[in-house]
């Protein structure tokens, strides 16, 4: 069965007609968001334990309050669709979107700036005081490496779904661009 939101309560319930109603690729695409944005927040605390203290801190930092803002925006999103109906706004949904475009280009631009600059382990395995081996400084920059791409692939995500959603609702996103 399709999901969309608000489909099954649209014709049945006057109330539930201002629920964006979606295609049935947009649940699955938005269970993937929180996946891709949970895979970042996880990857990025794994480096920013290692890298933490001497440098990156800001994309790390913006890593992780992009990935809290799109739970966030996920879980208005679901609470409100299947929930609260009366809750849900089309225009906080269109301004969440626009908002995770910017802050999710943002970070991953961030963390690959980041990611291009750690060079090999053999040169920077000892360099924050000894405590760590060069695996660990691997680890850290291969994680720093895998949330940069997730990133950008979490940034593809919302680029799709604003484009959708302004397609379907082209009133409310006319004077927003």
């Amino acid at each position: 069965m399709a999901f969309k939101f608000g489909a099954s309560s649209h014709s049945t319930n006057p109330h539930h007609g201002h629920i964006a109603q979606t295609p049935s690729w947009f649940f699955p695409l938005r269970i993937v968001q929180a996946v891709l944005a949970l895979l970042t927040l996880i990857l990025s605390a794994v480096a920013l334990d290692y890298f933490g203290r001497y440098r990156g801190e800001d994309a790390y930092g913006l890593n992780i309050f992009t990935s809290i803002l799109t739970f966030i925006f996920l879980a208005y999103i679901f609470v409100t669709a299947l929930k609260f109906p009366i809750a849900y706004n089309m225009w906080a949904v269109l301004g969440f979107e626009i908002v995770l475009v910017i802050f999710w280009l943002v970070t991953f631009a961030l963390l690959a700036d980041y990611a291009s600059g750690l060079g090999k382990a053999e040169d920077h395995g000892r360099s924050y005081g000894g405590r760590y081996t060069n695996t660990k400084y691997k680890s850290a920059s291969g994680c720093t490496k895998a949330a940069a791409a997730f990133a950008a692939l979490e940034w593809v995500t919302f680029i799709v779904t604003l484009v959708f959603f302004c397609k379907l609702y082209p009133s409310y996103c006319a004077g927003s661009f």
